[in-house]
């Protein structure tokens, strides 16, 4: 039967996307949020069964919003929590020289399991002197000891930005390859020593007719983040699997990339409708040589939205 997570005083407690690490000792890590202004962390020494007494780690009022699968810990012990946060108080709204509201990305750091902690400097993306949302970033750490993250964007791909002093400070981010809705990634590396990315891929005209996360896409990289292979997909009303060269759309409010999902009505081109339009926020993790997908599964034919499970040999992710 499920039981509710208590502390170590008895105590239930809960919160939004939790977020679970292994530390160097053993113990597991845990980051909760309460809205978008509190970030607390705890940890438990008996693989789950109790938890300290969650800790609030940000100042009260300081954004720091958490999203499922994004933490990581380093080879060198430390915790890394990418978070995202306003340009102003809120949505920075009253910016003039900003398309709308803005996000940007910065990480929360310990190196002693979170006892203490502080934070990176914050990445904010640019275009012609205006920011644009770089938000609910995934981070994993490259063979070379750099960190990169990927993060979600409303301009058409997945953007990068790379870290070499472990999460203190980050470059400017860059579009990668991959065609992306306004949805975030699961990034992480494959027993297999190579990358994996899933996300949702889609094309702007998906985006202006409301189809935006019905295809969730993996791909496998073999050089650290560079180039992409291996393109399936997960879920997909139709049977395309890699969208080429979508350019970038910095004119992000010239329609509305946030209007209610729709059915397509063009089934010689969607084969697999009607179906469920929102396939979203992946995590993975890996069990010897499988991989356990978990991620949002509603909207369309579904009256509620679901957490669907795959559990998927790892080769099957090489087109095997």
């Amino acid at each position: 039967m499920p039981e509710f997570v208590r502390d170590t005083e008895g105590n239930k407690f809960g919160g939004w996307t939790p977020v679970l690490v292994r530390l160097p000792s053993g113990a597991i890590g845990m980051f909760l949020n309460e809205g978008e202004r509190k970030l607390f962390f705890c940890r438990s020494e008996d693989n789950g069964r109790t938890w300290t007494v969650k800790r609030q780690i940000n100042q009260e009022g300081q954004i720091a919003r958490m999203y499922c699968g994004s933490a990581i810990v380093t080879s060198t012990g430390r915790i890394v929590g990418p978070t995202y946060t306003y340009l102003e108080d809120w949505y920075g709204r009253d910016n003039p020289n900003t398309p709308g509201p803005q996000t940007g990305m910065y990480c929360w750091l310990s190196d002693d399991e979170g006892q203490t902690w502080h934070t990176s400097e914050k990445i904010w993306l640019f275009h012609e002197g205006k920011r644009f949302w770089f938000e609910e970033g995934n981070v994993v750490e490259l063979n070379d000891g750099r960190l990169l993250m990927f993060a979600r964007t409303p301009v058409g791909r997945l953007f990068k930005s790379y870290s070499s002093d472990e999460g203190e400070t980050w470059s400017d981010p860059e579009p990668t390859p991959l065609a992306a809705a306004y949805a975030p990634c699961a990034l992480s590396r494959m027993p297999t020593g190579d990358l994996l990315c899933i996300w949702n891929q889609n094309t702007l005209e998906e985006d202006k007719q409301g189809l935006r996360r019905h295809r969730l896409t993996c791909a496998v990289s073999s050089d650290e983040g560079e180039t992409w292979q291996h393109f399936r997909n997960l879920e997909s009303l139709d049977d395309r699997a890699h969208i080429v060269d979508r350019p970038l759309d910095w004119d992000v409010f010239s329609y509305k990339h946030e209007q209610p999902y729709h059915q397509p009505t063009d089934l010689a081109k969607y084969p697999h409708a009607p179906g469920v339009l929102r396939c979203a926020y992946p995590s993975v993790v890996f069990v010897g040589d499988r991989a356990v997908i978990a991620y949002d599964y509603g909207a369309g034919l579904l009256t509620s939205h679901y957490t669907k499970i795959r559990s998927l040999p790892i080769k099957w992710f090489y087109g095997e």
